[in-house]
């Protein structure tokens, strides 16, 4: 084999691992965001803390906090529930280096222990992924809610409105919170 020869594998070899390190980030991600919900759905705190950096930052308009205090949010929110169901879909991922800027669909289904109300929501997480120590991991989140049906578990009244306006713009234009580079969420005063 010719020095050329060589030369050109070598090239070869280190675009296919390029790609295979970008398809493990992108899996890596995705399982991230699967524990998130799979912590809240079963109201498990160490799997939920698991998705986000010790000193990550959730907005998402009626809470706006850091990683401990959303894990409080979400227990008092959802533990007066029978079940509850998160999901994430159509997910879009930018890498750069050793940040990820994501954005993904989802919806979740709450039912009362009675199973008399019933509620479902949907919208889209804004985050930005940080791989720290050889962990992807969310470092800022914004929780974009779009749409809501059924009886209201969780206040959408004008205050709660306006608090979740304020998380972002949502728009279907590159003025849309998921355009911002780098993601930026509020953080508590």
């Amino acid at each position: 084999m010719s020095d050329a020869e060589i030369g050109e594998l070598l090239k070869r070899l280190d675009a296919q691992q390029r790609t295979i390190d970008q398809l493990s980030a992108r899996q890596d991600i995705l399982d991230c965001s699967h524990r998130f919900c799979r912590g809240i759905n079963r109201l498990d705190r160490d799997i939920l803390r698991s998705a986000f950096h010790p000193d990550a930052a959730d907005d998402h308009g009626i809470f706006r906090g850091g990683v401990e205090e959303l894990l409080d949010w979400i227990k008092s929110l959802y533990t007066n529930l029978r079940t509850t169901q998160h999901y994430v879909t159509n997910q879009t991922v930018e890498l750069d280096g050793d940040v990820a800027h994501a954005e993904q669909y989802w919806f979740v289904t709450n039912v009362t222990h009675d199973s008399t109300t019933m509620m479902l929501r949907g919208g889209r997480y804004v985050d930005r992924f940080e791989k720290r120590d050889g962990r992807w991991a969310i470092a800022e989140r914004a929780c974009l809610s779009e749409w809501n049906v059924g009886s209201e578990l969780i206040p959408m009244g004008p205050e709660a409105a306006a608090a979740f306006a304020e998380v972002g713009t949502i728009a279907r234009d590159r003025t849309d919170l998921s355009y911002q580079r780098p993601l930026r969420v509020r953080r508590p005063a």
